[in-house]
């Protein structure tokens, strides 16, 4: 016979199993919901495309350039394209949105090949760092990445930024769609 004690850390067990459970079950559907936004944003061949250049964007213009494409849906941002052109290789964000809310984020930068006599060749690029940050009402709740970065802020600012950034743009590109 289980004495009082042991039924109370039983129950307890079994409804923090339960809490671990349903938490799991969320991130599991929200990260097919954002995944399917994805998917359905980059398939959407009828966006209608709004351009700026980086001296609309930027206080330093890149020596490589840079731009900005807003990608709408009835006239609601639903993605932001950002390239920036770097003297070392080129550095592409995409902000994707559903109800007006960042729900991902895709970062690369691709450096450019170092030739043998030790130039840079500007015409062939390798994948230097790639990530995936999963969001879910203004927080990270899945970061996926590998390479070395060497352009975003430390772990703490990079939620903060990222949204700041996106909200920034996302104001940008909508006065333009005007």
């Amino acid at each position: 016979m289980l004495g009082n004690y042991h039924r109370k850390t039983l129950l307890l067990l079994f409804v923090l199993g339960i809490i671990i459970h349903l938490q799991g079950q969320t991130s599991t559907a929200t990260l097919t919901s954002i995944k399917r936004s994805f998917y359905q944003i980059n398939s959407d061949t009828h966006l209608a495309k709004v351009i700026i250049g980086g001296e609309d964007f930027l206080d330093e213009q890149p020596d490589g350039g840079a731009e900005l494409t807003g990608f709408f849906k009835n006239k609601s941002l639903v993605k932001i394209a950002e390239w920036i052109g770097i003297s070392s290789g080129n550095r592409t964000k995409e902000y994707y949105f559903q109800n007006n809310h960042l729900i991902f984020v895709y970062a690369k930068f691709e450096s450019f090949v170092i030739t043998a006599s030790g130039d840079l060749d500007k015409t062939k690029t390798k994948v230097s760092f790639e990530a995936r940050y999963y969001f879910d009402k203004g927080r990270i709740i899945l970061k996926k990445s590998h390479g070395n970065n060497t352009f975003d802020p430390p772990a703490a600012d990079l939620a903060s930024d990222l949204n700041k950034d996106a909200e920034k743009y996302a104001d940008l590109l909508v006065k333009k769609l005007r």
